[in-house]
């Protein structure tokens, strides 16, 4: 299976090239739309494993993220 890089609107999800997974960048996870979570919603169920470096997010964003 060949794997390609997914750039959706904003979001850059670029598959990881050793092993499954991905990484997401260029999305600040605090502020994401209904629309953005349907993509990562899809993304993850595409690569099983989303990486989202420099996300620094507090409890209560963590907490209202869900």
């Amino acid at each position: 299976m060949q794997r390609t890089t997914l750039v959706v609107v904003y979001m850059n999800i670029e598959p990881l090239e050793l092993s499954f997974g991905a990484t997401v960048t260029d999305v600040k996870l605090a502020a994401i739309s209904d629309d953005d979570f349907t993509q990562l919603s899809n993304a993850w169920l595409d690569y099983a494993l989303l990486i989202f470096p420099g996300q620094n997010l507090t409890k209560t964003e963590q907490i209202y993220s869900l």
